[in-house]
């Protein structure tokens, strides 16, 4: 199998180097990728891909989070959208017209 030049320059990164940025993204969500790439001594490019491939990260509001909610944090999210619908609710009616 032949290899292009990106691969054959950038080999894929290794378990140790995913597991590496995942602990340093963990500690600090505000870290830019450059800072993280250069914390793990590996290219931009390399870390943006197992930022966002690897680890299906992507950047909300200057932080990478998880880019799929678990069943927990979707849970969160209802209860916090339902109390906040009721609170709402509760204000329009006691409030004067």
């Amino acid at each position: 199998m032949k290899m292009t030049p990106a691969q054959a320059c950038c080999p894929p990164p290794t378990e140790e180097t995913v597991a590496r940025v995942r602990e340093i993204i963990h500690a600090d969500q505000h870290l830019t990728i450059r800072e993280v790439a250069e914390d793990v001594g590996i290219a931009f490019s390399t870390c943006q891909k197992i930022l966002t491939e690897d680890l299906q990260m992507r950047r909300v509001s200057a932080k990478f989070v998880p880019h799929l909610l678990t069943a927990e944090r979707k849970d969160d999210r209802v209860k916090f959208a339902l109390t906040s619908v009721s609170e709402r609710k509760t204000i329009r009616t006691s409030c004067p017209s």
